[in-house]
């Protein structure tokens, strides 16, 4: 049971990696996705020559996926001041996002060139080639982002991911949960220190950690079929029962879901009958 749960859990569980790797300055990681693009773009219309305008819709552009759109911004802050590493780093963020790791390493390479203090262009070069399954090369720049910014709850993110992959599974829990103390609310690290707990067959910690995530998302669908994994490792058929039919609610397209589903409604039936019945009075 455990390495199906595990396997088809890790499936099924995309952690979206929202927590994100633009910067708009040296220091700050915190834009937001949501931010208006319209507002931006007037932003941009009155200070055309601004390279700090220019890079913020361009971290807007790649929030949304419009890659094309912002390497044309960070391209145009560079051409305003060619010095400005951050949009380097954004860019080969964009390349990377759009699927050209030659591009992205280039500009990984240039920032880490220019400011080899810069944590963040060791986190974004590190995902990179963890991307490419590149391990080694991963956790090197996940471990110098580290040393750089003992605070920076990304770099323990993806360290762990990067451990993970590695089937390092203790040590990635440890960063996990280092990168949940940094940065509370954030539900992508909750989600892979539960994918590791499933892993080393610690079901209950890995349920404690889907129904955290229900607390913080209610209506995700990830959330109740990795519980509705853990509770079914454990035993617990009726309670994986309801969590698969809280999934289907939400996703009821999925055809993983709803043989999960019945298997774990047959095992609970099957409990059912076993269990001694009690006389009435």
């Amino acid at each position: 049971m455990r390495n199906w749960t595990y396997s088809a859990a890790a499936c099924l569980i995309t952690a979206a990696l929202a927590l994100g790797g633009c910067q708009t300055n040296t220091s700050s990681s915190g834009f937001s996705a949501k931010a208006n693009i319209d507002s931006l773009t007037s932003v941009v219309k009155t200070n055309p020559r601004d390279p700090d305008a220019l890079n913020l819709r361009g971290v807007a552009y790649t929030k949304y996926g419009r890659y094309k759109d912002a390497i044309k911004d960070f391209n145009a802050a560079l051409e305003l001041k060619p010095d400005f590493y951050q949009a380097i780093s954004n860019r080969g963020l964009a390349y990377m996002k759009k699927g050209d790791a030659k591009s992205a390493q280039a500009d990984f390479n240039r920032v880490i060139a220019m400011a080899p203090t810069y944590p963040v262009a060791y986190v974004n070069r590190g995902r990179l080639y963890r991307d490419l399954r590149n391990y080694d090369q991963a956790l090197s720049d996940f471990n110098r982002a580290v040393a750089l910014d003992s605070s920076y709850a990304l770099a323990y993110h993806y360290r762990g991911l990067a451990r993970q992959a590695k089937n390092q599974h203790p040590q990635a829990i440890k960063d996990f949960t280092t990168a949940i103390s940094l940065k509370a609310g954030q539900t992508q690290p909750i989600f892979a220190r539960a994918e590791s707990f499933l892993a080393i067959g610690d079901y209950r910690a890995a349920s404690d950690d889907f129904s955290n995530i229900i607390a913080i998302k209610p209506n995700s669908p990830e959330a109740y079929f990795g519980r509705a994994s853990a509770n079914e490792a454990r035993g617990r058929w009726q309670a994986a029962v309801n969590d698969y039919d809280a999934t289907l609610k939400l996703n009821p397209r999925h055809p993983t879901v709803r043989k999960a589903r019945a298997r774990a409604f047959a095992e609970y039936v099957k409990q059912s009958k076993s269990k001694p019945k009690t006389a009435g009075k």
